[in-house]
């Protein structure tokens, strides 16, 4: 769906199509108190490019290599991710899902995606998460 055709839905209907791409993308690894604390907390006013997450090691990398990003934590407890001395990137997260909504100004144009990290232990059978 068009930015355009989205921004002409109404806010009930937003939120509505925000919610079904959260569970389709999760791909069910969402529960719904976690899906509605992101809708909670996240302006319905725009759009975002998803992205989901198995591994915290790739969840982590792609975080840290935002610079000039605003980060903001959407859900989880505090998500820690640094270097060690070595250089490798190396995090903490617990064994909860965690989002993390990130905004970009690249070119003339605003790009706004979403982090999710969905632990390797909610993964059905028939996904591919490890």
């Amino acid at each position: 769906m068009k930015n355009e055709d989205f921004l002409s839905l109404t806010d009930q209907e937003r939120t509505a199509k925000f919610k079904a791409v959260l569970n389709t993308r999760s791909q069910g690894g969402l529960t719904g108190d976690e899906i509605q604390e992101i809708l909670h907390v996240l302006p319905t006013d725009r759009q975002y490019e998803i992205l989901i997450y198995h591994k915290t090691d790739e969840f982590s990398m792609k975080i840290a290599q935002m610079k000039g990003a605003k980060k903001r934590l959407i859900l989880g407890d505090d998500f820690q991710g640094f270097r060690n001395k070595a250089g490798k990137l190396v995090c903490d997260v617990p064994s909860q899902a965690v989002a993390v909504a990130v905004w970009k100004n690249a070119s003339l144009e605003e790009r706004s995606q979403l982090h999710i990290l969905i632990p390797p232990e909610r993964c059905r059978k028939e996904q591919e998460c490890l």
